[in-house]
């Protein structure tokens, strides 16, 4: 195994069955019912994620017992209202939530949110939950936490702060947001910031509203720009995949399950059962696989001026297949890798409209001649209603632009 891949493991929390306390059981037990402890819940998923995994791994048939653990999952909402959270989704996806959209909504926002007491209170459990510097590793079968139901409460405590008009609890719940643990999977990471990014549009326009109120948000640091536990955990899981190929037991049930077909040759199977190791070697793939990650774990911890030179200098930098190869060398399969460079980019444009609210809450008459005049870099333009900074990435997708978008309404 190659040092950059090592590096990168060595990030992570692989299994540990004395394990007792950790953010994540937080969220994994999100949902449970009411009369059921979350965190609890969130243990006994972890635990059986494991052994389901693990016995998997030894050939033998693990005892399945989420169906079980459904029981202690609550229903929370009725269909009109995940109509109302899905109608609202899409327009926000395509024009960026607003004040406007949650007073569409009002009624049945503040309605939920005074029904849904349990609910908060575990969603400010989660945003003060402690810190922990490993990132705990989720199985490849894993069950992950209820996403869905997080970001809904994380609109109806938005939409409740913003009906009182209160900036200061917007500001505070911003700042908890950046806090939130850093060492997490690469979905949490980007959860996190689609609601940073929710929280700075609605408190922009409730300061165009009130513009006397003073504030301003802190900028995100480097340990929060970087992705270097989030692509850990992206490689960990490959490795827990990679390993299930390499296993003798496991293979020898895919054979049989191949012998059942009546209409494969014998020459095909002994094919199969001779060279099917050669095709995933773990530790090789793995290196095939963690090799450019390296590079974007680096890029991704660089000051903005830094960052901004550096994926101009090479916009190819992003590569999209790594090789699979065998032991003599050969390049057997490509396999398709993910839009590292865009998971990179994403924290960039959200510290990009931190910084713009900044600039609207000081001055909404700004004079964009002297902006452009900073020292980090940032390349303001304005539009017809809104003031802009230009992706930091020319390559970037016009859908990882709209989902984050570095503008706010003057």
């Amino acid at each position: 195994m190659s040092k950059e891949s090592q590096v990168l493991l060595d990030q992570v929390q692989m299994y540990d069955p004395d394990l007792q306390e950790h953010p994540y059981f937080f969220e994994l037990g999100f949902d449970a019912r009411n009369d059921a402890d979350q965190i609890l819940l969130g243990q006994l998923q972890y635990h059986s994620d494991w052994s389901n995994f693990i016995q998997h791994q030894l050939g033998e048939e693990g005892k399945n017992n989420n169906q079980d653990l459904e029981t202690f999952r609550g229903q929370f909402f009725s269909q009109k209202s995940i109509d109302m959270f899905k109608a609202m989704q899409a327009v926000a996806k395509e024009q960026g939530l607003s004040y406007q959209l949650y007073s569409q909504n009002r009624a049945e926002l503040q309605r939920l949110y005074a029904s849904q007491g349990m609910l908060n209170a575990r969603f400010q459990r989660l945003l003060n939950a402690p810190q922990s510097d490993k990132v705990l590793l989720l199985t490849a079968q894993a069950k992950i936490p209820d996403f869905i139901l997080i970001i809904r409460m994380h609109h109806l405590y938005l939409s409740h702060l913003a009906f009182k008009n209160d900036i200061s609890g917007i500001v505070k719940y911003i700042e908890k947001l950046e806090q939130m643990n850093t060492h997490v999977p690469l979905i949490d990471k980007m959860i996190q910031l689609s609601m940073l990014s929710d929280s700075l549009n609605i408190l922009n326009d409730l300061n165009r509203k009130t513009p006397k109120v003073q504030f301003q948000i802190p900028r995100l640091t480097p340990p929060q720009l970087s992705v270097r536990y989030n692509f850990a955990d992206e490689i960990a899981r490959t490795e827990s995949i990679l390993v299930k190929f390499n296993d003798d037991q496991v293979f020898a049930k895919n054979i049989d399950h191949i012998f059942e077909n009546k209409n494969s040759s014998s020459i095909k199977l002994w094919l199969y059962y001779s060279f099917v190791h050669l095709f995933f070697l773990k530790n090789t793939s793995l290196n095939s696989y963690a090799e450019p990650i390296s590079s974007f774990v680096s890029l991704s911890e660089m000051e903005n001026n830094q960052f901004k030179q550096a994926i101009q200098k090479d916009l190819n930098i992003q590569q999209n297949r790594a090789p699979f190869k065998n032991y003599l060398g050969y390049k057997i399969v490509d396999v398709a890798m993910p839009a590292w460079k865009s998971y990179v980019v994403s924290p960039r444009f959200v510290n990009q409209k931190i910084q713009i609210l900044n600039v609207l809450v000081q001055n909404r008459q700004f004079d964009l001649k002297q902006l452009n005049q900073n020292k980090e870099g940032y390349e303001y333009y304005r539009t017809a209603t809104e003031l802009c900074i230009k992706s930091p990435d020319p390559q970037t997708k016009e859908e990882d632009w709209k989902r984050y978008k570095s503008c706010l309404k003057i």
